[in-house]
């Protein structure tokens, strides 16, 4: 039982706001004149401080916030995160790497509840004047929380209001392509997040995919694909097509990471799906809501989560379908 004492961890030396500011500035002044203005921090020093936190629960923490920078990230190349100090709290983002500027970084800076000012400390002042911004240096853990979830997840990404909006964006025709048959689809009854019957479809798209669902609040009548199987009435007039009541839709980002995009029917952005159309019920302490980034990034945490179609055998045997 001694030895096994001897086998811990040594601690991890504390980190004071100060000594984090004066190694933020330090770096910052070792990088090239033009860059240091386009340059900002994110801190895991308020977690790397908490005894509680083991060292591989540390190393998750900052893997998932670079995963989190990636996912707001346009830029083709993945962002790698580049060791700053000799304690591993901060992360140094050059925004030209995640295609972000000034205003970007503005969004987050006028929420911030952290942000210090004053001149208090001399290296906080020097760090501000080099970067050129009040708030040099944002908490991950507040980031992860904040970033994760619309509608600053959408403003972040410069994501449109509209899915029109979002197909100009990424240069693809969701109807044209569905009457040029260059989709797939799988429908199927039971799903882990939809209600109801649900229908997804897979577009192709330059940097790799587009997939959306068609959700509906009920599964009878127009509201069942299992009986009326074609849609939407856009491509295929009213009389053939269901009728769904919104969708949930998930696509490749140029550096290969995941997007996420929920709309109404009529294809108006939403910041949380109604819970009688889809539900999130991985969290039991939760409501129950798809909120937009966080709980399509917990859901697809693994990637595509693959569905068998169950439409195209139940409609070949329908003899009450016409040709």
């Amino acid at each position: 039982i001694e030895a096994l004492g001897n086998t811990a961890p040594p601690p991890r030396d504390f980190v004071s706001m100060a000594e984090m500011y004066a190694l933020a500035h330090d770096d910052l002044t070792a990088q090239p004149t033009n860059r240091r203005e386009r340059i900002r921090y994110l801190s895991l020093r308020v977690l790397h401080n908490d005894t509680d936190v083991s060292d591989e629960n540390l190393a998750g923490y900052r893997a998932s916030t670079v995963k989190l920078i990636n996912a707001l990230s346009w830029n083709p190349r993945a962002f790698k995160a580049e060791a700053v100090d000799k304690h591993g709290v901060l992360i140094r983002i050059f925004m030209p790497d995640i295609n972000w500027d000034h205003a970007k970084w503005s969004m987050l800076e006028h929420i911030y509840p952290y942000g210090v000012k004053g001149t208090t400390d001399p290296r906080l002042s020097q760090l501000q004047q080099a970067a050129g911004t009040q708030v040099p240096v944002i908490r991950a853990d507040w980031f992860a929380s904040r970033a994760s979830v619309s509608p600053l997840y959408y403003d972040l990404l410069g994501l449109p209001d509209t899915v029109a909006g979002l197909e100009d964006l990424l240069r693809i025709d969701l109807n044209r392509n569905i009457v040029d048959e260059q989709v797939v689809r799988a429908g199927f009854q039971k799903s882990g997040v939809s209600t109801n019957n649900r229908l997804i479809e897979r577009h192709p798209m330059g940097t790799g995919f587009f997939w959306t669902s068609y959700d509906f609040a009920g599964s009878q009548g127009r509201q069942s694909f299992f009986e009326y199987p074609l849609g939407p009435k856009e491509v295929y007039g009213p009389d053939l097509a269901f009728q769904h009541d919104g969708g949930e839709s998930i696509f490749t980002l140029p550096n290969g990471f995941h997007a996420y995009y929920l709309n109404t029917a009529d294809g108006a952005r939403l910041d949380v799906g109604p819970t009688e159309i889809v539900r999130d019920d991985d969290y039991p302490e939760g409501t129950g809501e798809v909120v937009n980034g966080i709980s399509c990034i917990s859901c697809h945490s693994k990637g595509m989560r693959f569905r068998d179609d169950k439409v195209h055998d139940s409609a070949m045997a329908n003899l009450a379908f016409s040709a």
